[in-house]
C-alpha cells in the first residue's frame, strides 16, 4: 500500500487568508491562488532555462520567487524544495540542482492540482 502523502497545501492557509480578508470571505484567497496558478509554472520554466544555461544566479532568483509564492499559498513542501534549490544555486552545485528541480516539479504539480480543487470549491 502506498504511503499517504501529506496535503500539498496546508489547510490552515484558508483560515489565515479569511482572517486577512476584509470581508472574511474567500476573495483574498481567490486572488492569491489565481496569481500563483498563473505565475508558478513560469518560475519553474525559468529554473529549467537557468540550468540549461548553467546560470546559478538565475536559478537562485527563480527558486526564491517560487519559494515565496509557495509559502504564501501554504505549499510548504514546494517552498522547502525551492529553499533547497536556492542553497544549491548559491553553492553552484548545478548537477545536484537538476535532481532537485525534478522534485520541485512534482511538488508544484501537486500544489497546482490542490489549489485548483480548492478554488473550485470556493463559493
Amino acid at each position: 500500500m502506498p504511503a499517504m502523502r501529506a496535503p500539498a497545501i496546508n489547510p490552515a492557509v484558508m483560515d489565515t487568508l479569511r482572517e486577512l480578508d476584509e470581508s472574511g470571505g474567500t476573495g483574498l484567497a481567490r486572488t492569491l491562488f489565481g496569481l500563483f496558478l498563473q505565475t508558478a509554472p513560469d518560475s519553474l520554466q525559468q529554473m529549467h532555462s537557468a540550468l540549461a544555461a548553467a546560470d546559478p544566479v538565475a536559478l537562485g532568483r527563480a527558486a526564491h520567487a517560487l519559494k515565496s509564492g509557495a509559502a504564501n499559498v501554504g505549499a510548504e513542501e514546494l517552498s522547502a524544495c525551492c529553499k533547497a534549490l536556492e542553497r544549491l544555486a548559491r553553492e553552484q552545485r548545478l548537477a545536484e540542482a537538476r535532481n532537485a528541480v525534478d522534485a520541485t516539479q512534482d511538488a508544484l504539480d501537486q500544489a497546482l492540482r490542490e489549489l485548483r480543487t480548492m478554488m473550485g470549491a470556493m463559493v
